[in-house]
């Protein structure tokens, strides 16, 4: 064994350290075929040589990746975004008058307002696991990942890949009428749901797969062979549209994109594939649009002109090498108005690891990435980068900020950013991005326990939600008027031990019109609720929680998988959203009811998988 570890360290050392990262398209199917042959044949040599030889050093295995309506209310609530007219999946929209929203498999229709009237009125069954919809004009698209070949409305299933393999797929219903609700389309894409987009009528969703024909092989002879035989067809990702045509339906069978909308680096990317692909909503029954990048895909950020997808690996690349720093790349895709189908643009590479989507921002054409340094010492790291004609240009980059400390959240604001390190106290840090090219902080704040989610409440001031000193929920509101001295406003702690905004802010509701801020927790008695502030900019009051009580009498045990999940804000009554219905309450008492919609009929704990971090359990 010694031999064998003594030739891989000279392979390593012979190979070129931090290959260039900068994509190219294939010139044709061969070329493909030559190269992801090439990459299959490294991981073959990976998995059966190797890995069983370094298993002591790295651990065995490889690692998985994870209606419009003019009598509507005035005002409401909408999706919590990360870029102003860059819309997100979410497990609720509403128009003011309807409100979609997904329990289980299912997509649910309710007539919200006005809230005397609030009442389910249509479902519809969607394939697979859903994780988020879209409204549009008169459509709703929703996601799902379907591990499998599902159950598509044609009959019509995909028959490329693997009958265990994870596929994306895209519904698009027609809400015209929503009380008569119909699935106009069903598109199954090969490779999982990563993350998607909507800007103006042009949908965008990421996929990511990995293309490994050797799954089956029992050895290492297997595997190779399985290689030699392995055609173009199997190196591309694959695509089963299916149309609604009058009472019919149309299939296509095909792969999304050409060979030569493929793109890969001199480093070694493996055979895994990131899939671009662009949908316009404006002609539902509009061909896909797709590029593929040959890499890994963990984080994506979207601006309103640009789509970055980013993951981070050994220097040498996603092979383990005994060099063990890390660095995040980062591919930029344009998806402007004049590029309907996603062009590649440019890569950069930063050192250190992304926390979440909210480390990167693009504003004024620099791209702004924060991450965490975790050679020696780890810190947090701001990088600045401009793209010009096909390259990314380093400005500057700042390190040692909150030494010895890990990112906790980030957001960037215009030309300020802020960044929550935590070890024992939570700084706030705020960065001074006015000159990207000269990066510098601006002050700090320090306090105990930390948050995990940032909102920018308006110009001058921050919200944020995460735990206290004595682990309660705790939100918190900061004046960050003067970039030089960051100042805490105020406090609320919560009678609860955690909150699904902290790791995930579509469940975070700030409704600047109401000065409301709604957000569902589990309370330290360990019932769901939904818990409810007025958050000005001098301060910070509760009002009270919105439990589920009434509406979970009609699902007798169900307490336990109907979590509150969602909530909006109609004018001043707020809707709780669970999978198990709607309960409405006036903003300003929330244990005043008003009115319940239970789902009738539906499951609540159907295929329910949401559990809450271990970290921020109450112990």
């Amino acid at each position: 064994m010694i031999t064998s570890l003594l030739g891989l360290l000279a392979l390593s050392a012979c190979a070129p350290v931090d290959p260039d990262i900068d994509l190219r398209p294939f010139a044709d199917c061969d070329e493909m075929t030559r190269y992801m042959a090439r990459m299959a044949r490294k991981e073959v040599l990976y998995d059966y040589r190797w890995m069983p030889e370094l298993s002591f050093l790295f651990g065995a295995g490889k690692g998985d990746m994870a209606l419009s309506s003019g009598s509507g209310a005035s005002s409401y609530s909408t999706t919590n975004i990360q870029e102003a007219g860059v819309d997100e999946a979410d497990l609720v929209k509403t128009d003011g008058t309807w409100l979609y929203s997904l329990s289980g498999t299912h997509l649910v229709v309710s007539r919200a307002w006005p809230v005397e009237s609030l009442e389910m009125v249509a479902t519809v069954a969607l394939d697979g696991d859903p994780t988020g919809i879209y409204l549009y004009g008169d459509l709703v698209v929703a996601e799902s990942t379907v591990w499998g070949t599902g159950a598509p409305r044609s009959g019509v299933r995909p028959t490329h890949g693997g009958d265990s393999d994870p596929r994306t797929l895209i519904t698009v219903v027609d809400v015209s009428d929503p009380t008569a609700p119909v699935v106009l389309r069903e598109v199954y894409a090969s490779g999982q749901f990563v993350e998607s987009r909507r800007i103006d009528g042009r949908l965008f969703v990421v996929t990511y797969q990995d293309l490994s024909v050797t799954v089956n092989a029992r050895n290492a002879r297997e595997a190779r062979r399985a290689v030699r035989r392995a055609t173009q067809d199997d190196w591309l990702p694959w695509l089963v549209d299916n149309r609604l045509s009058g009472d019919a339906w149309d299939s296509e069978e095909r792969t999304t994109c050409d060979c030569t909308d493929v793109w890969a680096s001199d480093r070694e990317g493996g055979t895994w594939v990131v899939s671009v692909l662009s949908m316009d909503l404006d002609d539902p029954s509009s061909q896909l649009e797709g590029s593929a990048v040959v890499g890994q895909a963990e984080t994506v950020y979207a601006s309103a002109g640009s789509l970055y997808v980013a993951s981070s690996e050994y220097v040498e690349g996603p092979f383990p090498s005994i060099d063990s720093t890390v660095q995040t790349i980062i591919h930029k895709f344009d998806i402007s108005a004049s590029q309907a189908h996603p062009s590649y643009a440019a890569s950069a590479k930063v050192l250190g690891v992304l926390d979440d989507r909210f480390g990167l921002s693009e504003y004024a054409g620099v791209l702004r990435v924060a991450t965490t340094e975790q050679v020696g010492e780890s810190s947090a790291v701001i990088t600045t980068l401009a793209e010009h004609d096909g390259q990314f240009e380093l400005l500057d980059s700042l390190d040692g900020i909150g030494a010895g400390e890990s990112i906790y959240a980030t957001r960037f604001t215009g030309e300020v950013g802020y960044v929550v390190t935590y070890q024992q106290v939570d700084p706030l840090f705020s960065i001074d991005l006015s000159d990207p090219t000269n990066i510098a902080v601006g002050g700090s704040l320090e306090m105990q326990g930390w948050s995990d989610y940032l909102h920018p409440m308006d110009d001058t001031h921050l919200l944020s939600v995460g735990m206290g000193g004595d682990w309660r929920l705790q939100v918190s509101l900061f004046d960050v008027a003067d970039i030089l001295q960051p100042r805490l406003v105020d406090q609320q702690s919560l009678d609860a031990y955690g909150s699904e905004s902290q790791y995930e802010p579509h469940a975070f509701n700030y409704f600047a019109d109401q000065d409301a801020l709604a957000l569902p927790a589990w309370s330290r008695d360990d019932l769901p609720g939904l818990e409810v502030l007025v958050a000005r900019p001098d301060g910070l009051s509760y009002t009270g929680r919105i439990d589920q009580e009434e509406l979970l009498a009609s699902f007798p045990g169900a307490e336990s998988c109907a979590p509150v999940r969602r909530s909006v804000i109609l004018e001043d009554q707020t809707v709780a959203v669970s999978n198990a219905g709607l309960t409405v309450a006036p903003l300003d008492d929330p244990q005043a009811t008003v009115a319940v919609a239970p789902f009738t009929g539906l499951d609540p704990c159907e295929r329910y998988e949401y559990s809450y971090p271990e970290e921020y359990y109450y112990y």
